[in-house]
């Protein structure tokens, strides 16, 4: 039986649990990010989704 069975599948039926953190960390809009998901649970097991933190940065190229 597949975990996930159907689109249709109640919210309590589901075996996966989304655990987040409130980060305080600002976006692009100077705004707090708000809850962000880091682990997801099924059972007893669990299994973390933000290992790296990434970030964009601009270089900016001088031409000659």
């Amino acid at each position: 039986m597949p975990l996930m069975d159907r689109p249709l599948v109640e919210r309590k039926a589901i075996p996966f649990k989304i655990a987040k953190v409130w980060s305080d960390k600002e976006n692009r809009y100077q705004e707090p990010k708000g809850y962000v998901i880091f682990r997801i649970k099924l059972g007893n097991l669990s299994a973390t989704t933000r290992v790296d933190q990434w970030s964009l940065s601009y270089r900016h190229e001088s031409r000659i």
